[in-house]
């Protein structure tokens, strides 16, 4: 006998002991945890459930940290159930891999499960991870306080390249953050780099759907630390451009400062997407859809309005370190500080800014501006 057939005897043999001493209803549930340690499955969360189980469908975890303390493999489902609240941070670990994502979504009739941070650094957590896809949950982060807080927040950290993140049909709304512009700021949705140790940056995230509302400063963004290079008046350049980032059909409104943010990308699509009443509190440069320091990004069939002056309050601005980007078949309408800006202060530089096919309509102090002098639209 070889040894793995006698493995599968032994085992067996305490099955069936199992049988006799629990009852087969035992046994299944053992074989149920058993398969979740080892591989990928389906896991269930009910918090509104009154004792914590083991992560099925008959007996649900109902915490975030029994969520939290789980690494899951690829191919694993996390299902929040409908109509509850989960309190805390959600921030399991594990990542998919190619054709195999990690999932987590949503079970059962009604309302989107809610994750509330309640004035957390962060609602909703991924670090150094990839192959994740994230739908039809409700986020919120607010407190009686505003502080740097996110909604969703995804890091990679000395990582290499992190590929493949979808964002779907989420709903982050009421993030009391503070206002301060600067990097990794308070934001609804952002993609982060950090560190300088390894050269960093992501592949392949769509953010599609989402509707982000009331929050302060960014509703949603991205950023990273291997940012430096001439184009932003920088004498290093260690710049790693993010590629295949996608955001569109989104919906962001009730914005303390900036929209949609895209930095640090090259090749990114930005289509689809409504947003409006941004800039209502920062007090800083603020614009509805913008690219910083990034590469050859289109935006294309969004609409954008009523985007405050406080300062700028354009609903479209195209910031320096940029090149190749283009506005195209967009709607800007009832912006207080303008249509485009485009700009590129001493020692930074704009090139190649394309804006065609698009329509303004009542929006206010200026069609046009372009601030700086190296300049090429």
């Amino acid at each position: 006998m070889n040894k793995s057939t006698a493995y599968r005897v032994k085992f067996l043999r305490i099955l069936a002991v199992a049988c006799l001493v629990l009852g087969i209803g035992a046994v299944i549930l053992f074989l149920a945890t058993r398969r979740n340690q080892v591989g990928s499955a389906i896991y269930y969360v009910d918090c509104s459930s009154g004792t914590n189980g083991v992560g099925t469908l008959t007996s649900p975890w109902n915490s975030l940290e029994a969520v939290n303390a789980t690494v899951f493999a690829p191919g694993s489902q996390i299902l929040f159930r409908s109509n509850t609240v989960c309190t805390g941070t959600l921030s399991p670990k594990g990542s998919g891999e190619a054709g195999n994502p990690i999932i987590i979504d949503r079970y059962g009739d009604g309302d989107k499960p809610l994750i509330a941070g309640n004035g957390a650094s962060n609602a909703v957590y991924l670090h150094n991870q990839e192959y994740w896809e994230i739908r039809n949950l409700e986020v919120t982060n607010d407190s009686a306080q505003a502080s740097n807080r996110r909604g969703v927040y995804v890091v990679a950290e000395n990582f290499g390249t992190a590929h493949y993140f979808r964002l779907i049909n989420l709903t982050v709304h009421h993030v009391k953050g503070d206002n301060t512009k600067g990097r990794g700021g308070s934001t609804g949705i952002m993609f982060e780099v950090k560190g300088w140790l390894k050269s960093t940056k992501f592949d392949d995230i769509i953010i599609d759907g989402c509707t982000v509302y009331t929050v302060d400063r960014t509703g949603i963004a991205s950023d990273s630390s291997w940012r430096s290079r001439p184009a932003i008046g920088r004498k290093i350049d260690n710049w790693m451009g993010w590629s295949n980032v996608v955001i569109r059909n989104n919906t962001v409104y009730d914005i303390g400062g900036d929209g949609i943010v895209v930095r640090n990308t090259t090749g990114a699509l930005v289509e689809y997407n409504v947003v409006y009443d941004a800039n209502m509190r920062s007090g800083e440069y603020c614009a509805g859809i913008w690219p910083w320091n990034s590469d050859d990004t289109v935006f294309q069939h969004n609409e954008v309005y009523r985007v405050r002056t406080m300062k700028d309050g354009f609903g479209l601005n195209a910031d320096f370190g940029t090149s190749g980007t283009i506005f195209q078949y967009n709607y800007s309408h009832d912006n207080e500080g303008g249509f485009v800006l485009v700009c590129a202060p001493s020692n930074r530089t704009n090139r190649d800014t394309i804006t065609c096919y698009n329509i303004s309509q009542n929006d206010h102090a200026r069609i046009f501006a372009f601030h700086g002098s190296t300049v090429n639209t």
